[in-house]
């Protein structure tokens, strides 16, 4: 739906929108309701900021009836809709991007993955349902419920022991799964948990560049009191919504620190180059070996910011680029015993553009996930030992 409207050139992100748009047009209930698309803009090199031009066109060149644009730009901290709509927005993101992980670890280790699944989907659809302007007096107490029957979900073998593959690069594909073309399905069936690189990661780096004055917030008194009162009260929430998630034994506890991120890729990505490099390959570099036993960047086709990564950042993937980072996060590490048994990190960088993957491509998968299955083992016979 999306490629008929469309010259075939735009990136993979706009035109899944805007074929989800028209989907939901087509086929809604009520052809009179009024309709909003929330879209984000923002400078740089990437394409992002021409989302917005290019939906207005479609919206008056198709005459589509009762249809808004609403964009929450990047330079003024994603404010101006209010401090409720930003923490119940913020709510049921950080609740949504743990139940993705929970959802991967059900594919790769449930004992009954078809019944896992069938609770799971149930359960997301009640906490979405929770947040209609009734804030925490309907959320939390669905947000337990939530919690005591996932945590009837039987795994083959504690969450703390299982193999985590990281997914970083471009935003909107590493969390779109139709984008994913297969790779979280495929990821599971050979046992490993897939961790895509959160939705509330991109909100707190912009939190983050703001902070550090690396770009003048262009909002007004209301938006700087907005941010400030989001600030304090989303730290308050992410611990709550994630501590609670924690207990139904499908999720490790772990906050967001982007700070930490950020330093592990200054070395090679200066904070001043804004956008997705520096922190994907701080991410990933972070939580090698800690965490992940391989990283996936992934972003639609001839996107700037993945390539980048991948030429920059592929040669810091290794033992000795581990603990470059390491250091220059002033957190050395002595990876002496890894070294040994590998030198390469598995690190793949992958473009999608909505079509099936190649052969080559998919040779390139596989050689990964043997080397994430190699450093898999490795870590494990290190925490032993």
């Amino acid at each position: 739906l999306g490629r008929a409207v469309v010259t075939g050139k735009e990136c993979l992100p706009v035109i899944n929108i805007i074929g989800e748009l028209l989907m939901y047009l087509k086929y809604r209930e009520d052809p009179d309701e009024k309709v909003a698309i929330f879209l984000v803009s923002a400078g740089g090199c990437c394409r992002v900021g021409q989302y917005e031009i290019l939906v207005k066109t479609i919206i008056e060149k198709h005459r589509l009836r009762n249809v808004a644009v609403i964009t929450l730009e990047n330079d003024s901290g994603y404010n101006g809709l209010g401090i409720g709509f930003r923490l119940d927005a913020l709510k049921i993101l950080y609740a949504a991007d743990v139940m993705e992980d929970i959802r991967a670890a059900i594919k790769a280790l449930a004992v009954d993955r078809e019944r896992g699944m069938e609770i799971f989907n149930q359960e997301f659809s009640r906490l979405l349902a929770a947040i209609d302007g009734s804030g925490e007096r309907r959320f939390y107490p669905q947000l337990r419920k939530s919690v005591g029957a996932l945590s009837e979900i039987e795994l083959r073998q504690p969450i703390s022991e299982a193999k985590y593959v990281g997914i970083v690069g471009e935003i909107f594909v590493r969390r779109d799964h139709f984008s994913l073309m297969g790779i979280p399905e495929k990821l599971a069936e050979r046992g490993f948990v897939m961790l895509d690189a959160p939705v509330t990661e991109w909100a707190r780096y912009v939190d983050f560049l703001r902070k550090i004055n690396m770009f003048e917030t262009r909002t007004n008194l209301a938006g700087r009191i907005e941010s400030l009162v989001s600030d304090v009260l989303q730290n308050h929430h992410e611990k709550k919504i994630k501590k609670l998630l924690a207990q139904t034994g499908l999720y490790e506890y772990e906050l967001i620190e982007i700070e930490k991120y950020m330093k592990h890729s200054t070395h090679f990505f200066p904070l001043e180059l804004t956008g997705e490099p520096g922190l994907s390959s701080g991410a990933a570099l972070s939580r090698f070996i800690d965490k992940y036993c391989g990283v996936i960047n992934i972003g639609p086709f001839g996107c700037m910011n993945s390539r980048m990564t991948e030429a920059v950042a592929t040669p810091e993937m290794s033992i000795a680029g581990k603990e470059r980072a390491a250091r220059n996060a002033g957190e050395p590490v002595n990876l002496d015993a890894y070294r040994e048994k590998l030198d390469v990190l598995p690190f793949l960088s992958v473009e999608s553009d909505g079509s099936p993957f190649s052969q080559i491509m998919d040779a390139r998968f596989e050689t990964f996930c043997l080397q994430a299955d190699r450093l898999a083992e490795v870590m494990r016979r290190g925490k032993k030992g």
